[in-house]
């Protein structure tokens, strides 16, 4: 290296303003060494018999050439040059040496580059972990970090997901597994329950060849030796075993297992057998190089039921992928027959697992379009209920996956790529909209199951607007905004929306078939209620209902049992009050990190509903001071409050969203008045530009 090289590299090097406390010893830092810290000698300089010294505040001043008035980070963009770095740090004179030491969490980003993930370490340092900000985008980061710590916890683990990294104990013969078949009535009892509870949900069995075959292999147990089936066969086991068991946990809840047999049944010791030889017969069939449709369809199977909507599993899906690759699914192919054939439907289906557990985790998924045939491939040829069912949720998930990757990449998204995702959303609007006309439609089924069947596609609907508004967010969409109403209330809509059906896809679950816990039990909107409940805590007196949503915005409503009126007064905190109700026999089956943040959500709700009745009761009696106690006018209802019991029954009432009070009563005109009333950047973290802020 020349001498001018060196003498430009040294003065880069002298103008590096340290952004780290040093706590080590001076011995063990020269080293780089960890020290222990210990006062006046740390464990390694008394082990070495020398003297241990550390570091002064001027030593560090001159060592690491530190000013006061040096700024704690730089986050301009890497490409600016040293000396306007150092220009700018010799102008600012605010900070302190405290401040420039302290360390330095988010990396650094170009203007060029997207601001796609935060880091978070431990205080020790031992920990780090990346978050999209697509993860839960309207979350507080302490809750993200809480959620991922205690992800391992097995407080509840059992109930929650099972745990596919178990060490498997290997069999050695076909025989040996044959054995952990379980008696043939045990096994008719599960075969039933899984068709009848769990396969409608997920359509990749073919039940008549699967009878078939299972027939062939009780005339001859001894000799049947089809491995492909009996992996089938033990993954149906696993399925039926995994929901049993949640239904075992119900207790106070309606009996839903009348056998006695499957009463008795130990569905733990089952399923963990299960598992254990669908994972020797993939080695007896060399799935990783020659996989089969049998061993795909029981992946898919497992990874569907025994996760939390396939969040955790994502190695375990990224495998099946491969898998699905390696067969061929992701090319279709051309046919004759007016049915639609297996494979397809089992490729959609791989398509969707993939799609949902990359939604939960916020990295793109596997199946990316340039790669798999994805051309309409929500077009499901089919008339079935139930394959319409997957078809709405597969145009959903098509949305996921463009916003997904639109998150992840480097490069900025610019607003001509953001306006595709977004016609591609309002598309998805109509599609999902006709799917559910024709499950309406339908005949098969009555009115409440085809009606429990379209929450689900229409909670798809909404998570991808949370995940649009996030992408609008961060393109500071305001500067193109050319919107008639606020965007901040079209999300505190979207989240009210998607509550709402949240809450019956666990109420109409529990009437039409409480059987099927395994598929309702994870309809928690936190993100939404988190929303929801920000909004009321900042502006507590708007009054937000769906009388004001465009018609393609289609929200479930129960006729017989009414118990909000969607289009009347404040609708916010009664949906919340409701899905809380809802949602609380069900933690049972979540994960202990899941329960904390429902905690944490609860107590949330009821420090804020409380600020809300003491506004509202300090307004109520100021106003019945102003008039006469002889001579009272009515308020909004024609009735006379003579006592403070009748006033909080007034405030109750509104508050749990059945009436409205002190301020615009029913009339909801006003809601949009002034656009700008609202902070169009909300609900993120303290530190982030999009929230609110909290006032406690």
């Amino acid at each position: 290296m020349s001498k001018r090289l060196r003498t430009a590299e040294q003065e880069k090097r002298d103008q590096i303003v340290r952004n780290r406390k040093i706590y080590s010893c001076q011995r063990c830092f020269k080293a780089k060494r960890k020290c222990d810290k210990t006062r006046p000698s740390c464990l390694r300089c008394s082990r070495a018999r020398t003297s241990c010294e550390y570091f002064t505040k001027k030593q560090i001043d001159e060592r690491f050439h530190v000013r006061q008035g040096a700024p704690v980070s730089v986050t301009e963009d890497t490409d600016s040059s040293s000396t306007e770095l150092l220009s700018r740090s010799e102008s600012n004179s605010g900070s302190t040496l405290q401040n420039v030491l302290n360390t330095e969490i988010n990396p650094r980003l170009s203007q060029k580059e997207n601001q796609n993930f935060t880091i978070i370490v431990s205080s020790t340092g031992e920990y780090s972990k990346f978050f999209p900000t697509c993860f839960f985008s309207y979350y507080e980061h302490a809750g993200n970090v809480s959620m991922v710590l205690n992800l391992n916890s097995l407080k509840n683990k059992a109930l929650a997901t099972f745990d596919f990294s178990k060490i498997i104990y290997p069999m050695h013969s076909l025989k040996e597994i044959k054995s952990k078949v379980p008696s043939r009535e045990i096994s008719d009892l599960l075969i039933d329950h899984f068709m009848n509870y769990i396969a409608p949900f997920v359509p990749i069995v073919d039940p008549q060849e699967f009878l078939y075959e299972y027939e062939k292999f009780w005339e001859d147990s001894q000799n049947f030796e089809d491995k492909n089936f009996l992996v089938v066969m033990f993954a149906i086991y696993f399925c039926s075993c995994t929901n049993i068991a949640l239904l075992k946990a119900l207790k106070d809840k309606k009996d839903c297992l009348k056998n006695e047999s499957l009463k008795n049944l130990d569905c733990e010791n089952l399923r963990t057998s299960s598992f254990e030889c669908i994972e020797n017969l993939r080695r007896m069939l060399n799935s990783d190089t020659t996989p089969s449709m049998s061993i795909i369809i029981s992946l898919t199977l497992l990874y569907y039921v025994g996760s939390a909507n396939g969040y955790s599993v994502s190695v375990q899906i990224t495998n099946l992928v491969k898998y699905a690759q390696i067969f061929g699914l992701h090319r279709n192919l051309t046919t004759d027959s007016n049915e639609l054939p297996m494979r397809s439907i089992v490729y959609r289906f791989v398509w969707y697992l993939d799609g949902l557990g990359a939604y939960y985790s916020g990295f793109p998924p596997n199946m990316h379009p340039e790669f798999f045939e994805c051309d309409e491939i929500y077009n499901l040829p089919s008339n079935d209920i139930h394959i319409l069912f997957l078809s709405g949720r597969l145009c959903n998930t098509m949305v996921w996956n463009k916003l997904l990757f639109e998150f992840n990449k480097i490069k900025k998204s610019e607003f001509d790529e953001f306006e595709e995702i977004e016609t591609l959303y309002f598309n998805s609007i109509a599609i999902v909209n006709a799917i559910n006309k024709k499950i309406m439609e339908s005949e098969d089924k009555d009115l409440k199951y085809k009606k429990w069947l379209v929450t689900e596609t229409r909670l798809g609907l909404h998570k991808s607007m949370l995940l649009v508004s996030a992408l609008k967010y961060s393109m500071k969409y305001k500067e193109y905004d050319n919107y008639n109403r606020n965007i901040t209330t079209d999300l505190v809509l979207q989240s009210m929306l998607l509550i709402n059906e949240s809450i019956f896809k666990v109420k109409l679950g529990m009437a039409v078939m409480p059987e099927s816990i395994w598929f309702y039990r994870f309809a928690i909107p936190f993100q939404a209620m988190y929303i929801v409940i920000s909004h009321i805590q900042k502006y507590p007196d708007q009054h937000l209902n769906f009388s004001t949503l465009d018609k393609e915005h289609e929200y479930t409503v129960d006729e017989e049992e009414l118990e909000l009126n969607h289009n009347i007064g404040d609708l916010r905190v009664g949906l919340i009050d409701s899905s809380i109700e809802s949602l609380s026999f069900l933690t049972t089956f979540w994960h202990s990190s899941k329960v904390e943040r429902f905690e944490r959500l609860t107590k949330f709700r009821d420090f804020v509903w409380e600020r809300r009745r003491e506004t509202e009761s300090q307004k109520v009696f100021a106003q019945e001071e102003n008039y006469d106690s002889n001579d009272r006018t009515p308020l909004d209802d024609d009735t006379v409050y003579d006592d403070e019991n009748e006033i909080s029954n007034r405030l109750a009432k509104g508050l749990n969203g059945y009436n409205t009070y002190l301020g615009t009563g029913l009339d909801n005109s006003n809601v949009f008045e002034n656009d700008d009333y609202y902070d169009a950047y909300a609900f993120l973290d303290d530190g982030s530009k999009f929230w609110f802020g909290r006032e406690y």
